[in-house]
């Protein structure tokens, strides 16, 4: 009976270390992965957000939300829109960046690519579910660059 009692907790204990929280990405892509998967992402252009601060423009662009958005799908990583930037802003050079959101060691990380490289690491990122799945442009505020992007019921705050 002992060894049998045993053998369940051994069991139980190995479930729980491959359970699917402790299954998640090291990492994040490479630049190059990223810029892949940004080309067949669908862009919801009807909410695209621009902010003006004196000669300093941004330009944010959602993806259109999957059927089924939720925190587990962006803990599996995906690109959630593109910033524009005709003029540098710290952080960003100028031009256009897919931004590319996904859950690493259990904490949101956010990254904008140019090309195959990563030109901007976020500082920030906040992720959390609404109640409503209403369509909300994205907002932008000029400093460091911080965009909030809705996609379905997630809330997606990244500060670069």
């Amino acid at each position: 009976m002992k060894r049998l009692t045993l053998g369940l907790v051994l069991t139980l204990a190995c479930c729980m270390l491959v359970s699917p929280t402790q299954a998640q990405s090291k990492k994040l892509p490479s630049g190059k992965e990223i810029a892949a998967k940004a080309k067949t992402a669908k862009l919801d252009l009807e909410n695209t957000s621009v902010a003006i601060k004196g000669k300093v423009r941004v330009k944010c662009t959602p993806i259109a939300p999957p059927r089924e958005m939720s925190q587990k799908l962006l803990a599996k990583g995906m690109v959630v829109g593109r910033i524009e930037c005709p003029v540098p802003v710290k952080p960003f050079p100028k031009g256009i960046f897919p931004v590319y959101v996904q859950q690493v060691g259990g904490k949101f990380q956010a990254v904008a690519v140019s090309g195959d490289k990563v030109v901007a690491q976020a500082r920030r990122v906040s992720v959390e579910g609404r109640d409503s799945a209403k369509k909300a442009k994205p907002t932008i505020e000029i400093g460091s660059v911080k965009v909030t992007i809705r996609i379905g019921r997630v809330r997606i705050t990244i500060e670069f």
